[in-house]
């Protein structure tokens, strides 16, 4: 998978926040140069995505 594959992928999970994917990666990786594991990155994005809103 390329990684702009992965990045949609991602998106899709974050329903649409390319923002919050983009503070996920940040987040995980742990330093400029340091790269993010994947599982923390989708466990990151779920724990902080929108609640869904009241019907």
């Amino acid at each position: 998978m390329k990684n702009s594959e992965l990045i949609d992928q991602l998106v899709v999970v974050a329903e649409g926040n390319i923002d919050l994917v983009s503070e996920a990666i940040r987040e995980c990786a742990g330093g400029p140069e340091s790269k993010a594991d994947l599982e923390k990155v989708v466990d990151y994005i779920v724990r902080h995505r929108r609640a869904p809103a009241a019907a």
